[in-house]
């Protein structure tokens, strides 16, 4: 069960109660809560004209937290960035306010430009985040705390454009050195953590017949590549003094492996090649000058060549709300998915989570997103035939009793609807037969009673001869 709290702005003085839980209060028609990793999380909610807080919404500066009651937890914290209002074919009055999570604060703010350098990660992160800093109000400040991810001798080579902090951020590190960005607050300060792993290994799984409702899979080929050219760092030359000097505007020529390659800037993978074909792709390992090194970096990435993209949407109930025995699902964490008839038991990431804070015990969430070598791809689909080959065998024999059970079932009916024209039948003769019992049951009643008065009469008749016996007996005498 959760509340949701609107602040006229960021001091979050005045509480006024959006939405309460129990059966009294303030209440709203619709409050759906996104959250997905390396993203921002996303609060919608409906307000009716008959809460107390339409119409006091203002993008960027109204700020609104959603707690869960049960758990004694806050689940969202951030501000208002859109307000719609609207009125339908009856004369409804509504406002919708779209709001995002804390994170969203590195929206504010843009980056300076600097050359690529080769920098610690931790620095380079650091320099964002100080620039970010410099340009925002104290209350939109963060703290870098923990950077776990791993790179080479721990350096990157990046440089630093003009787009919004958070822009950046995924640019030059989510998308290419993969990891989670996490926001952890606590006592006012905004915490960021880079981390190389994140979410905890929980042991509800996510099952046919106890708390899952639908579900569905999809595998995509993802930068799938059998033919590779390994690149190292950009070749230093004099700067053309017709060019500009944004490194942008012009391509850079790289270190190759041709040298210690047979002539050839390529590595195949055949095996790969004999399944998917030819795909070929440029492999930057930007720290490398040294052809032999490229090529090893090169040889090590076919190796461990990612070719499929694993990812799981499914319809979950949340039983941790009515249960204690299971745990609340939480992006990040892992769970293991028991659906045979689409996949063997997997256990994978909850990637994002879509909660319905009126109706929270149904759950949206997508799980996956892994990238699967192709031994691991070809092992999952072996496992998967192994599955499925004695389920198929039993579901045709389910079929073929199915036919059988339905063909008894219509010889039945045949039957029946035979029996039914025998009733009919035997029923019009079953009337003809009672009006004759009826007949012969009056026919002898009346015979019945006829005896009985022949019977009497008779008896009466020798009653009156034994009389008349006895009195000329007398007579003699």
């Amino acid at each position: 069960m959760f509340r949701i709290i609107g602040y006229k702005d960021f001091q979050k003085e005045n509480p006024i109660i959006i939405h309460e839980p129990s059966n009294f209060g303030s209440k709203v028609t619709k409050a759906e809560l996104d959250q997905e990793l390396n993203m921002i999380d996303e609060l919608t909610l409906n307000i009716p004209l008959t809460n107390d807080f339409y119409g006091k919404s203002e993008p960027l500066v109204t700020c609104i937290e959603v707690y869960d009651v049960t758990r004694e937890k806050k689940v969202f914290d951030g501000r208002v960035i859109r307000v719609d209002n609207s009125m339908n074919g009856d004369g409804e009055f509504n406002q919708e306010i779209t709001c995002e999570g804390k994170l969203g604060y590195l929206h504010d703010s843009t980056q300076s430009f600097r050359r690529t350098q080769i920098t610690g990660l931790r620095d380079y992160l650091q320099i964002l985040i100080n620039n970010h800093n410099k340009q925002c109000e104290p209350h939109k400040h963060f703290k870098l705390r923990n950077v776990t991810v791993e790179v080479s001798n721990d350096r990157i080579n990046r440089s630093i454009g003009y787009a919004k902090t958070f822009e950046t951020i995924k640019d030059k590190l989510l998308d290419r050195l993969g990891g989670f960005f996490v926001l952890e607050e606590i006592n006012g300060v905004m915490y960021l953590d880079y981390l190389k792993e994140f979410g905890r290994q929980d042991e509800t799984p996510i099952q046919i017949a106890r708390n899952l409702k639908s579900a569905s899979k999809e595998i995509n080929p993802d930068d799938l590549a059998t033919v590779i050219v390994p690149l190292g760092e950009e070749i230093e030359t004099k700067d053309d003094g017709n060019l500009a000097e944004k490194e942008h505007d012009f391509a850079k020529e790289r270190y190759t492996i041709k040298s210690v390659n047979n002539n050839s800037i390529e590595l195949v993978d055949e095996k790969l090649v004999s399944t998917f074909g030819k795909i070929r792709k440029a492999v930057v390992f930007p720290n490398s000058k040294v052809p032999s090194e490229i090529k090893r970096q090169g040889q090590t990435f076919l190796k461990n060549q990612r070719v499929m993209l694993i990812g799981w949407d499914v319809e979950v109930i949340e039983l941790g709300l009515i249960d204690s025995m299971f745990s609340i699902f939480e992006v990040g964490n892992y769970h293991h998915i028991h659906n045979e008839f689409i996949s063997p038991v997997e256990k994978l990431q909850i990637t994002k989570k879509v909660t319905n804070l009126i109706n929270p015990a149904s759950t949206k969430l997508s799980i996956g997103n892994s990238k699967r070598t192709l031994s691991q791809y070809q092992n999952s689909m072996n496992s998967q035939i192994k599955v499925l080959e004695p389920m198929k065998e039993t579901v045709l024999t389910m079929e073929s009793t199915v036919k059988e059970t339905k063909k008894q079932v219509l010889e039945g009916s045949k039957k029946i609807e035979e029996i039914e024209d025998d009733f009919e039948a035997f029923g019009g003769n079953l009337t003809v037969l009672t009006n004759d019992v009826v007949e012969v049951k009056m026919s002898v009643d009346q015979s019945n009673s006829e005896f009985k008065a022949y019977k009497s009469q008779t008896e009466q008749q020798i009653k009156l001869l034994q009389e008349q016996i006895e009195a000329l007996k007398n007579d003699k005498r």
